[in-house]
C-alpha cells in the first residue's frame, strides 16, 4: 500500500507551495516596505508643502509689519529730520523741536494693524523719539543695553531688516503684550555706516495665531499627523511653538540648514527664512503613518492571501493534472506486481518526453516479461509433452522386448543373420531411447550410434562406411542424449543421394577450443549449396523465424539437436554446418565438463532469450 504523504507528486506539491508562500511573504515584505516608504514620502511631502505656505504667511506678517517703517523712512521730511539730528548743529533745545515735528509726521500715518509704536534711534543706539501716543509702548532709551542686541549688532547691521523676538526684550508692565522688535537699519552711503536705526514694535499674537491655525488644519484626523509646531530663532531658540513648555529651550542642527529649503533631521522637518532668519519646525507624529499604514496593511494582508490561496490552489491543479501520468504509472505497476503482465500504457496523449520515455520502457517491460513466462510456460507445456510421450513409449515394454526377442530367435532358428543383428541392434537402441536421463556419458551416445549404423549397412549392402575417431579419454565426457544419430540420418538420407559410393561418414570427437568439446559428423555427399547453407545457418543462429523455415524437412533434425543442446548446455553451445560443396561438416560444440548445472544452463538461457 502507498502511502500518499511519501509520494513524489506530494513533495512535489508541498515544495512549490512552500515556494509559493515564501515568493508571498517575501513580495509582501517588500510591497509593505515600499508602501510603508511612499506613505512617509507622500506625508512628508504634503508636510513639506504646508511647511513652505506656513512660513511665507509668517514671512507676509513680518514683512508688512515692517513695511511700516520703511515708510515712515521713505518721507522726504522725515529724512531731513533725522540727517539734521545727526549734524553738528544739533542741540537738546534742538531736540524738543525734532520730536514735535516728528510726531506730527507721524500722526498723519495709518500704522499697520498690530504695530503699536515707532522709535528712532541714532547710531550709538541712543533713543531720538517714539511715539509717546502708543496705546502700548516699551520704554528702550538705549538700544544697545540689551546685551542680546549689542550681541548680534553685526548682524543687524548687515541685514535689511532685523527681527528681535520677545523672549529678548525682557518683562513689561502688560502681561499680555509680546511685541517683536522689528529693527531697520538706516545706512549712510558716504560714510557707508549706520547712521540711524527706526524700530517698530509687532504683537505676536498674529505669529502664534499663524502657527496654532496651522497645527490644527494639520491635525484634522483623529491620529494627530504632527506633535508640535515650533519657531526658533537664528541662534535656534524656540520663540513661538503650539507646545508653550518648549519656549526658550534651543534646538540643536538648526545652523545646518539651509535658507528656503525643507530639510529633515530626525523626525522633524525644518525650514529656514531668508527673510526673518527664523527656522519653522514640524515634529512629525511617527503612529500617524504606521496608523495608515496598519489600515492599508489589513487590505493588503488580505489581497496577499486570496493572492497566496489562488496560486496555490492553481498550483495543485496543474500538479494533479501533469503528476496524474505519474500515478497511472504507479497503479500500473501495482497491477503488475499482482500478475497483471499484459497492462500497456497509452503514450498518444503524452506530451512530455520524460514521462513519455518512461510508458514506452513500462510497456516494454511488461511485454518482455509476457514474452519470457509464455517461453517458460511453452518449456514447460513441451516438457509434460516429452514427458507424457516417453509415458506413451514406456506402455507394456517387456512386451515389446519380448517380441524383439522371439523375432531374434525365429531369425536364429532359420539362419538370417541379418534379421538377428537388425533385431540385435533395435532392441539396444530402443532400450536407449527409454532411459530417462538427459545427459549421458559420450560412450553411451557413441554405442547407440554403432547400433544405428550396424542396421544402415544391412540396408545399403555395403555401399557405406562409418568411422569413429574419438579418443578414449573423452568417451567419459556428459552430453545431451541422442544427439548423433539424427545428423546421422540426415546426412545418409539428403547426404547421398545422387552421390558416388562408397559412402563414408565420420564421426569425431576433438577438444577444439579452451573449455568446448566438439562432436564432428562428416560424409562426402553432395554437401549443401550456398543459398540452402546460409538459409540453415540462419535458422541456428536467429530466434526470429517462422514456424514453417525451423520444421523444413531437410533441416529439422539439425534444428531440433541444436535447440536441445541451447537448451540444455547454454547459447554459448549449438549446431554449426560447413560444406564447401562436396561433403559436410556438422559440428556439434558441447562444454568439455563432466555436467553442467541447471543453475548455468537456466542463466544462459535466460541470457539467449535477452
Amino acid at each position: 500500500m502507498i502511502n500518499s504523504h511519501n509520494t513524489i507528486s506530494f513533495k512535489i506539491t508541498l515544495i512549490c507551495i512552500s515556494i509559493t508562500l515564501a515568493v508571498t511573504i517575501f513580495s509582501g515584505a517588500v510591497l509593505m516596505s515600499n508602501t510603508s516608504h511612499t506613505l512617509n514620502q507622500r506625508n512628508e511631502a504634503s508636510l513639506s508643502y504646508i511647511l513652505r505656505n506656513l512660513n511665507t504667511n509668517l514671512d507676509s506678517i513680518f514683512n508688512e509689519a515692517s513695511q511700516s517703517n520703511r515708510m515712515i523712512l521713505n518721507n522726504p521730511l522725515i529724512q531731513e529730520i533725522l540727517l539734521y539730528s545727526q549734524s553738528e548743529d544739533y542741540s537738546d533745545s534742538g531736540y524738543l523741536d525734532v520730536r514735535n515735528r516728528l510726531f506730527t509726521l507721524l500722526t498723519g500715518y495709518s500704522i499697520y494693524n498690530g504695530v503699536y509704536f515707532a522709535s528712532f534711534y541714532n547710531c550709538d543706539g541712543h533713543l531720538i523719539f517714539t511715539n509717546e501716543n502708543a496705546s502700548f509702548k516699551i520704554e528702550i532709551y538705549d538700544l544697545f543695553s540689551n546685551e542680546w542686541i549689542k550681541s548680534h549688532k553685526d548682524l543687524i547691521d548687515s541685514r535689511e531688516v532685523f527681527i528681535v523676538p520677545p523672549v529678548y526684550i525682557g518683562q513689561n508692565q502688560y502681561s499680555t503684550f509680546r511685541p517683536y522688535m522689528i529693527i531697520r537699519p538706516l545706512t549712510d552711503i558716504e560714510e557707508s555706516r549706520v547712521s540711524v536705526y527706526v524700530t517698530v514694535f509687532a504683537e505676536a499674537g498674529l505669529i502664534d495665531a499663524a502657527v496654532s491655525e496651522s497645527f490644527t488644519q494639520i491635525n484634522v484626523s483623529a491620529e494627530p499627523q504632527i506633535n508640535s509646531i515650533r519657531l526658533s530663532d537664528t541662534d535656534g531658540v524656540i520663540i513661538t511653538s503650539t507646545n508653550a513648555a518648549e519656549v526658550g529651550e534651543r534646538l540643536t542642527g538648526q545652523s545646518a540648514v539651509s535658507f528656503n529649503s525643507v530639510e529633515r533631521y530626525g523626525d522633524t522637518l525644518r525650514y529656514r527664512s531668508k527673510f526673518t532668519g527664523f527656522t519653522l519646525t514640524l515634529e512629525i507624529n511617527p503612529n500617524y503613518t504606521s496608523g495608515i499604514f496598519r489600515e492599508s496593511a489589513s487590505l493588503l494582508a488580505l489581497i496577499l492571501l486570496v493572492l497566496f490561496s489562488v496560486m496555490g490552489l492553481a498550483i495543485v491543479a496543474v500538479l494533479r493534472v501533469k503528476m496524474r501520468p505519474l500515478e497511472r504509472l504507479t497503479e500500473s505497476m501495482e497491477q503488475v506486481g499482482k500478475g497483471h503482465f499484459e497492462l500497456t500504457l497509452d503514450c498518444g496523449n503524452i506530451k512530455d518526453d520524460d514521462i513519455k520515455t518512461l510508458y514506452e520502457g513500462f510497456n516494454g517491460m511488461t511485454k518482455k516479461i509476457d514474452s519470457l513466462i509464455t517461453n517458460v510456460y511453452r518449456q514447460q507445456l513441451d516438457l509434460k509433452s516429452a514427458q507424457l510421450k516417453s509415458l506413451t513409449f514406456q506402455i507394456n515394454p517387456h512386451f515389446l522386448y519380448n517380441t524383439l526377442q522371439t523375432i531374434e530367435v525365429i531369425a536364429e532358428l532359420k539362419d538370417l543373420p541379418e534379421i538377428q543383428t537388425i533385431t540385435i541392434c533395435l532392441s539396444k537402441m530402443f532400450r536407449y531411447n527409454l532411459q530417462p536421463d538427459n545427459m549421458v556419458p559420450l560412450r553411451e551416445e557413441l554405442a547407440h550410434l554403432s547400433s544405428y549404423f550396424e542396421i544402415e549397412k544391412i540396408r545399403f549392402r555395403g555401399d557405406i562406411e562409418f568411422k569413429f575417431e574419438v579418443t578414449s579419454s573423452l568417451t567419459e565426457l556428459s552430453v545431451p542424449k541422442f544427439i548423433l544419430q539424427p545428423i546421422a540420418e540426415n546426412a545418409i538420407i539428403h547426404g547421398f543421394k545422387g552421390s558416388p559410393v562408397p559412402h563414408v561418414i565420420v564421426v569425431r570427437a576433438e577438444i577444439a577450443e579452451p573449455g568446448q568439446l566438439w562432436l564432428s559428423v562428416i560424409d562426402n555427399g553432395v554437401g549443401i549449396s550456398a543459398s540452402k547453407l546460409t538459409a540453415l545457418n540462419r535458422i541456428l543462429s536467429s530466434r526470429d523465424v517462422s514456424p514453417a523455415e525451423e520444421n523444413g524437412r531437410e533441416s529439422i533434425g539439425i534444428v531440433n539437436v541444436h535447440k536441445r543442446i541451447v537448451h540444455c548446455c547454454g547459447p554459448r553451445y549449438g549446431v554449426n554446418v560447413v560444406s564447401d560443396g562436396i561433403g559436410t561438416d556438422v559440428i556439434l560444440r558441447l562444454p568439455d565438463s563432466n555436467y553442467i548445472t541447471e543453475k548455468e544452463a537456466l542463466t544462459d538461457v535466460e541470457s539467449h532469450d535477452s
